[in-house]
């Protein structure tokens, strides 16, 4: 008599077309296959390959060695597809469900970064030391280089580039009073990102090679303004804080932070609506101060956004062209008035 549980099916080697008869055991975990001249073979059931189940028609399992077993029809084949087939099941009963519940984990970082962030990091942001912001910064900086975002351009070649971007930037942060950054101000390759300047949090500015060729003198000391004032009104630092975040929230997905946050919070700083008129509005005071003009960045806007091609995106996230030149000329009026 037949043992209770145990079935007779047929195990064929790899390319063999000549079967050795078996038994088979099933149990919630395990299948095991006894025959007799050799050891018996045990498999967890994701070990399996299972095909869907044909009623009259001999079941199929391909075992992880590449051997075959072969069960005839009857319970064992079925309880065999049932259990590969549950979790199959499971999701054509419940598709609605989940994809619902995909949407919605989809949707709550993108709304945890896009609503709730910038209503928290601007508290964070003021307790943070200056120190902190900069150690910060020298991490980030050098995941930038070490990656390739960046090419600092200091040869003998660029010794005009650089002293221009150098000197008219120390003259701007002369006239800032009570400025806790040491600043630094770089040229780098716009290889990547063609006409740009970017603001690290720490103080260091930016400008590629590219955006240097589109701008006069002038024209640049209004681009060296505006970066100078996201910093100073520690922008920069919130957007890298809340890229980080979101950098975080990836990182459970993607398994690499810094591919998640470096092109996000620095390549392409997301600065708010809010944030680019309050620099454009800063830039112009930083500019009177110092005896320029403080209308100087809507004349680089002007040029940057204008008629300049598409790709040139410089500060163009989100605020219009005639809403910035709007704000730029209340500004500067209020900037003149207390310079004089």
């Amino acid at each position: 008599m037949q043992p209770q549980n145990v079935w007779p099916a047929v195990l064929y080697a790899p390319g063999s077309v000549a079967g050795q008869p078996v038994k088979v055991s099933l149990d919630r975990k395990e299948l095991k296959i006894v025959a007799a001249d050799t050891h018996e073979r045990v498999y967890a059931h994701r070990q399996l390959s299972v095909p869907e189940y044909i009623a009259g028609a001999p079941l199929t399992v391909r075992l992880p060695d590449q051997h075959t077993l072969e069960l005839p029809d009857g319970k064992l084949a079925r309880q065999m597809a049932a259990k590969s087939g549950r979790a199959l099941a499971f999701f054509e009963r419940n598709l609605l469900l989940i994809v619902a519940l995909l949407l919605i984990a989809s949707t709550v970082p993108y709304a945890l970064h896009k609503l709730a962030l910038p209503k928290l990091t601007p508290g964070i942001v003021e307790h943070i030391s200056v120190d902190k912001i900069e150690r910060l910064e020298d991490s980030v900086f050098a995941q930038l280089v070490s990656r390739g975002f960046f090419e600092v351009l200091a040869g003998d070649e660029y010794i005009h580039q650089n002293d221009l971007i150098t000197s008219r930037g120390l003259r701007l942060i002369e006239g800032i009073e009570g400025s806790e950054f040491s600043y630094e101000f770089l040229l780098v390759s716009g290889k990547h990102f063609g006409a740009n300047a970017f603001a690290l949090p720490g103080g260091r500015v930016l400008i590629t090679d590219e955006l240097l060729e589109l701008l006069d003198e002038d024209q640049l000391t209004g681009v060296l303004a505006h970066e100078i004032a996201h910093i100073e009104l520690r922008h920069s630092l919130n957007a890298i804080i809340s890229s980080s975040v979101f950098g975080g929230l990836m990182l459970l997905i993607m398994g690499d932070i810094w591919s998640v946050i470096l092109p996000s919070a620095i390549s392409d700083l997301a600065y708010s609506r809010e944030h680019e008129l309050a620099a454009d509005c800063q830039s112009a005071h930083y500019l009177a101060a110092a005896g320029f003009d403080p209308e100087l960045i809507g004349s680089a806007l002007e040029e940057l956004l204008g008629d300049a091609p598409s790709f040139y995106k410089y500060l163009s996230t989100h605020p219009d062209l005639t809403e910035r030149k709007e704000n730029i000329i209340g500004c500067a009026s209020a900037a003149a008035g207390e310079s004089g």
